[in-house]
């Protein structure tokens, strides 16, 4: 892909990608007949979003909610959700072909994990040099923050 093209497209996921992650994960309830009734405060923890921690804040975002692979081919995001039942916050994190945006993406969900505190249970998205292999920090409930590395492929992950 030309360089022209990987900055339009960047430039257009930027502005774009909050309302493809909501649309992607919504489009199974989408089918399902719409409750009628007002939204609550528990709707609103359970709603998902974008998890950088200045979208969650109200901040401006653009140029920081993507993390794209060195190759340029894949970027990743992660979406978070309250969950009340397990008094938690769960993380997902998505990878997509950056060649398919425009065409009804499907993301590929790596990974999903949850934190016990206000603290994110996946941060700091970095790919390494082989375009396959991301680290990030993560915990799961009851845990520390701990460095881990995922393969988007294999989705084999190591602490």
């Amino acid at each position: 892909m030309e360089f022209l093209q990987v900055y339009l497209l960047r430039s257009f996921l930027f502005a774009g990608l909050s309302s493809l992650a909501a649309l992607t994960l919504l489009a199974g309830q989408l089918s399902q007949p719409l409750d009628k009734h007002l939204s609550t405060v528990q709707d609103a923890i359970r709603m998902t979003r974008l998890a950088a921690p200045e979208y969650f804040h109200g901040n401006d975002v653009s140029g920081r909610v993507a993390t794209f692979s060195p190759d340029g081919k894949l970027f990743a995001i992660v979406l978070r959700k309250g969950n009340l039942e397990q008094n938690t916050n769960e993380f997902s994190l998505l990878v997509y072909r950056t060649a398919d945006p425009l065409r009804s993406p499907k993301p590929n969900v790596l990974l999903r994990m949850s934190s016990s505190s206000n603290r994110e249970a996946i941060t700091q998205i970095r790919w390494l040099s082989d375009s396959e292999t991301i680290l990030f920090l993560g915990e799961n409930p009851g845990e520390s923050s701990q460095v881990y590395q995922l393969n988007v492929h294999t989705k084999q992950l190591m602490k």
